[in-house]
């Protein structure tokens, strides 16, 4: 028999070797690629300059901060596959004394959130910066002395977030003792519990502290204006809160409503009426969902600043929610409630009794100027349906109807909090 060329095959036998001369080389590739991605790598992660987006920021959809890890199909090690990383997400510092730390792939909510930590950042560490680029999509900036300090952020669609993309962290041209990011604003909201506490505290002191505190040196008339914003921002508080305890009537209305914009959840707003006979607005709030939970949080804050409802008299009105009354009766046992007469009227109407005759005698019943108009308007009612009379008896006059006898007689008629 004649001899065969390399490529020709002559039995099943060497048909398997060549076979697993191919495996061997397969598996050998693998542990290569293996040991240089590991190496690799170790090396970038090691480095103070690190860079998640390997695409332009013309095109960010494609940079969501992705690594990759060597794993077989069965999961064992061998094969690349895209793994997405967690990154840390900025959560904002309600003391404006807390350290701020940046991270290459930190999230923001938007370029605003982000410039903000950017400049506490800068306050704390002495040094000032200047901009490359403020856009709305993205930012670069860089130290004002070019000493080598740089930042870049911008949006990634992918993870639907602001984010830090490149940062070099080495900083070494010294303090910064003329800082522009130390604002009058910034300077008022972070000393504004000194004012609070000292009102006279004087200007020259507040730059001797900012900079002790910083490394800083503020101007003169910066911390004047300073001062002035603070006891500003102080004052117009005060005077909000003494204007409902000196001048509105001892009502508050508390209602919740839908939010029909992409943000959906549900708005608290509590609301009293001044002598002027219009809307005194006293809280809001925006949460997940209208409950005994949220509605208990949202009672809480508000009596923690306006005080105990008991010992200045009020009394609260509502829609009859079952989780407002539940968090009502938690916080504020036996405490005077009225309700809304659009909603009660509407859930009278609910139960089949419609019409004008209806409505007249109900209306006449909520607003009777005594006892015994309250009693005619009743009648009327039992007259034209012993259901009606019976649903409506069921709840307790006191609190929805003005001729019954109130434990202040001074309070006006039940109002409709539709007016939030």
């Amino acid at each position: 028999m004649s001899d065969l060329s390399d490529f020709e095959v002559t039995n099943g036998e060497e048909e398997d070797i060549f076979l697993e001369k191919d495996e061997a080389l397969i598996r050998q590739t693998k542990e290569e690629t293996t040991k240089w991605f590991q190496s690799w790598y170790q090396t970038e992660t090691s480095k103070n300059v690190g860079d998640i987006s390997n695409e332009p920021d013309e095109d960010d959809s494609n940079s969501d901060g992705g690594i990759l890890s060597i794993d077989n199909d069965d999961g064992s090690e061998g094969s690349p596959r895209h793994v997405r990383r967690k990154y840390p997400q900025w959560m904002p510092k309600a003391d404006l004394k807390e350290i701020v730390e940046l991270y290459i792939g930190q999230e923001f909510v938007d370029t605003r959130q982000f410039n903000d930590a950017l400049q506490i950042f800068a306050i704390q560490n002495s040094f000032d910066y200047t901009y490359m680029r403020n856009e709305k999509t993205r930012i670069t900036s860089i130290c004002k002395r070019t000493c080598g300090w740089r930042i870049h952020a911008s949006w990634s669609y992918k993870r639907d977030c602001f984010q830090i993309k490149s940062y070099i962290k080495e900083h070494n041209c010294g303090t910064h003792y003329y800082n522009k990011k130390a604002s009058i604003k910034w300077a008022a909201n972070r000393y504004l519990e000194i004012f609070r506490d000292e009102p006279n505290f004087r200007a020259i002191a507040l730059k001797e502290m900012i900079r002790r505190d910083y490394n800083v040196d503020m101007t003169l008339s910066s911390c004047h204006r300073a001062k002035k914003m603070a006891l500003g921002i102080l004052t117009g508080k005060k005077a909000y809160k003494r204007g409902f305890l000196e001048a509105c009537r001892p009502m508050i209305c508390v209602d919740a409503c839908f939010l029909k914009s992409e943000f959906v959840g549900q708005l608290h707003a509590a609301v009293a009426r001044d002598v002027n006979d219009d809307i005194y607005p006293l809280a809001y709030d925006i949460c997940e969902c209208e409950d005994q939970h949220t509605w208990t949080w949202f009672l809480s804050c508000l009596l923690e600043d306006i005080g105990n409802p008991r010992v200045h008299t009020w009394s609260f009105m509502s829609n009859r929610q079952k989780g407002l009354l539940n968090a009502m009766e938690d916080l504020m046992p036996g405490l005077e409630h009225q309700l809304c007469l659009r909603h009660l009227h509407a859930n009278f109407k609910r139960q089949g009794f419609k019409g004008k005759a209806y409505k007249d005698a109900f209306d006449g019943a909520a607003r009777a100027a005594n006892e015994l108009q309250f009693k005619h308007y009743m009648s009327v009612i039992r007259g034209m349906s012993e259901d009606a009379f019976d649903y409506i008896s069921k709840i307790d006059p006191r609190t929805w109807s003005s001729g019954e006898d109130h434990k202040r007689q001074e309070n006006p008629p039940p109002l409709s909090t539709t007016q939030i």
